[in-house]
Protein backbone atom coordinates (compact mmCIF):
# COMPACT_ATOMS: atom_id res chain seq x y z
CA UNK A 1 0.00 0.00 0.00
CA UNK A 2 1.12 3.30 -0.71
CA UNK A 3 1.28 6.32 1.36
CA UNK A 4 -0.55 9.88 0.76
CA UNK A 5 2.45 10.74 -1.58
CA UNK A 6 1.70 8.45 -4.37
CA UNK A 7 4.88 6.45 -4.14
CA UNK A 8 6.93 9.23 -4.37
CA UNK A 9 10.16 9.12 -1.89
CA UNK A 10 9.83 12.59 0.36
CA UNK A 11 13.10 14.36 0.90
CA UNK A 12 13.60 14.92 4.69
CA UNK A 13 16.01 18.17 4.44
CA UNK A 14 19.21 15.89 4.12
CA UNK A 15 21.81 18.25 3.13
CA UNK A 16 23.13 17.81 -0.35
CA UNK A 17 26.77 16.97 0.81
CA UNK A 18 25.09 13.84 3.04
CA UNK A 19 22.21 13.18 0.25
CA UNK A 20 24.47 9.29 -1.14
CA UNK A 21 21.51 8.70 -3.62
CA UNK A 22 23.38 11.76 -6.00
CA UNK A 23 27.38 10.65 -4.90
CA UNK A 24 26.18 6.42 -5.13
CA UNK A 25 28.72 5.83 -8.38
CA UNK A 26 31.63 7.21 -6.22
CA UNK A 27 30.76 8.47 -3.03
CA UNK A 28 33.06 11.78 -3.64
CA UNK A 29 32.29 14.83 -2.74
CA UNK A 30 32.57 18.51 -4.82
CA UNK A 31 35.31 20.62 -4.02
CA UNK A 32 32.89 23.61 -3.82
CA UNK A 33 32.09 21.95 -0.43
CA UNK A 34 34.86 22.71 1.47
CA UNK A 35 34.33 26.13 3.90
CA UNK A 36 31.37 23.36 5.73
CA UNK A 37 34.43 21.30 6.82
CA UNK A 38 37.06 22.42 9.42
CA UNK A 39 40.13 23.63 7.50
CA UNK A 40 43.01 21.24 6.98
CA UNK A 41 44.92 22.42 9.76
CA UNK A 42 42.84 21.19 12.48
CA UNK A 43 41.64 18.26 10.65
CA UNK A 44 44.61 16.88 7.95
CA UNK A 45 42.67 13.32 7.08
CA UNK A 46 39.48 13.39 7.15
CA UNK A 47 36.67 16.17 6.22
CA UNK A 48 34.53 17.29 9.55
CA UNK A 49 31.60 19.48 9.43
CA UNK A 50 31.34 22.24 10.70
CA UNK A 51 27.77 22.77 10.89
CA UNK A 52 26.96 19.47 12.61
CA UNK A 53 23.69 19.10 15.17
CA UNK A 54 23.61 17.60 18.15
CA UNK A 55 22.44 14.04 17.21
CA UNK A 56 22.91 13.98 13.85
CA UNK A 57 25.60 11.67 12.26
CA UNK A 58 26.97 12.18 9.05
CA UNK A 59 29.73 9.44 7.05
CA UNK A 60 33.21 10.38 7.39
CA UNK A 61 35.17 11.35 4.35
CA UNK A 62 38.27 11.06 3.44
CA UNK A 63 39.95 14.65 2.61
CA UNK A 64 42.84 13.28 0.23
CA UNK A 65 40.58 11.58 -1.52
CA UNK A 66 37.12 12.90 -1.13
CA UNK A 67 35.06 9.69 -0.63
CA UNK A 68 33.47 7.97 1.65
CA UNK A 69 35.29 6.18 4.31
CA UNK A 70 34.70 2.59 3.22
CA UNK A 71 33.67 1.20 7.01
CA UNK A 72 29.91 2.19 7.10
CA UNK A 73 31.05 2.39 11.04
CA UNK A 74 33.10 5.50 10.34
CA UNK A 75 31.39 8.61 11.35
CA UNK A 76 31.06 11.89 12.78
CA UNK A 77 28.02 12.23 15.77
CA UNK A 78 27.15 15.98 16.65
CA UNK A 79 27.16 16.22 20.19
CA UNK A 80 25.60 18.97 22.90
CA UNK A 81 28.69 21.47 23.49
CA UNK A 82 27.84 20.52 27.06
CA UNK A 83 28.86 17.02 26.85
CA UNK A 84 31.20 17.36 23.76
CA UNK A 85 33.23 19.49 26.57
CA UNK A 86 33.19 16.88 29.01
CA UNK A 87 33.89 13.85 26.81
CA UNK A 88 36.84 15.87 25.45
CA UNK A 89 38.28 16.56 28.94
CA UNK A 90 37.85 12.70 30.45
CA UNK A 91 39.62 11.77 26.96
CA UNK A 92 42.50 14.09 27.39
CA UNK A 93 42.73 12.91 31.36
CA UNK A 94 42.79 8.94 30.47
CA UNK A 95 45.01 9.63 27.78
CA UNK A 96 42.15 8.23 25.22
CA UNK A 97 43.32 10.79 23.08
CA UNK A 98 46.67 10.17 22.73
CA UNK A 99 45.84 6.33 22.13
CA UNK A 100 43.28 7.31 19.57
CA UNK A 101 45.69 9.76 17.72
CA UNK A 102 48.67 7.05 17.92
CA UNK A 103 46.52 4.29 16.32
CA UNK A 104 44.58 6.24 14.01
CA UNK A 105 47.86 8.27 12.45
CA UNK A 106 50.53 6.12 13.22
CA UNK A 107 49.86 2.43 12.32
Amino acid sequence: RKGRNNGKKKDRGKKKWMNDEENDDEDQLPLSMDPIFLPASLEPHYLIPTNIYPGEIIPLYSRQTRRRVSDDEALSIGLPPELLLEFQSYIEKTGLLRLARELTYNP
